[in-house]
């Protein structure tokens, strides 16, 4: 089970309802009140909210330390802003929350802690790098909407856990290995690789690994930075569907143009005629 923190827009959400039920149950008993019942029924089915153990569960204590060892991932909708100004602000949140709320189901299957979301990316700690790869993966080739593309940075090592958040070096340095993924990629850390290979074995043949030495911003090292992009052929078709469905929607468009652009040659020759 993925913990995470309740956010400030869920408690909001969730106060009136919650302290709804509780009056209803200091006034008339639980016992005697169906209506407190029904209150309680729809908040709980309605999944807004981790359960309380989870919520209560600070990130200290899922790590088990203040300074632990975690594999971090950070997440991202790839031209999210472009997709915005399509389709408008109300599309965009529906596409923002079946997404969101795929992420979050794939979650479940993993001992991980959800950091935040921010806008449309994801930052989430995992025990291992495999654990955070398997999810980037999963979440890759099914983002919960069609018109959704992700990419995805991963790195490995020790953080700092201040007011149930990651702070240090390392965290900076997996947003820097977002940063350098591809449009609709997943990046992974040198370090991150090694243990990703070692757990899962050199002759992991699903894995296709691609190096990529580059320069990232603010980790002015002398050397190049090792970066290894991940592609697994289900990716790999995943990519070719969506690249098939941006062909045919464009050549339904430039057919619609075509077709508007002789309709109104036609209806400028019949008023001249």
């Amino acid at each position: 089970m993925c913990h995470r923190r309740t956010s400030l827009s869920e408690k909001l959400i969730l106060q009136p309802a919650l302290n709804k039920v509780v009056s209803l149950v200091i006034s008339s008993g639980l016992a005697q009140s169906r209506t407190a019942k029904l209150y309680w029924r729809q908040w709980h089915r309605g999944h807004m909210l981790v359960s309380m153990s989870d919520a209560q569960r600070t990130l200290a204590e899922w790590a088990g330390a203040s300074t632990p060892q975690v594999a971090l991932i950070f997440t991202d909708m790839v031209d999210s802003t472009a997709l915005l100004n399509r389709i408008g602000d109300k599309r965009w949140v529906e596409v923002l929350v079946r997404h969101l709320n795929h992420a979050r189901s794939i979650l479940k299957n993993y001992d991980c802690h959800e950091i935040k979301f921010i806008g449309d990316s994801f930052m989430v700690a995992f025990r291992t790098p495999v654990e955070a790869l398997h999810f980037a993966l999963t979440l890759y080739v099914d983002t919960g909407h069609p018109k959704v593309k992700i990419r995805a940075g991963i790195h490995v090592g020790t953080v700092r856990i201040i007011d149930n958040d990651l702070f240090g070096g390392m965290v900076n340095y997996t947003a820097r290995v977002l940063a350098a993924a591809d449009e609709d990629s997943i990046m992974v850390s040198d370090p991150a690789k090694f243990q990703i290979v070692q757990e899962l074995g050199i002759d992991n043949r699903e894995l296709l690994f691609s190096d990529l030495k580059t320069k990232l911003k603010g980790f002015d090292d002398p050397y190049k930075h090792k970066l290894w992009s991940v592609e697994t052929r289900k990716m790999r078709r995943a990519a070719e569907a969506r690249n098939r469905r941006s062909w045919d929607r464009m050549m339904k468009d430039f057919g619609e143009f075509i077709s508007d652009l002789k309709a109104l040659r036609d209806e400028a020759g019949s008023e001249q005629g």
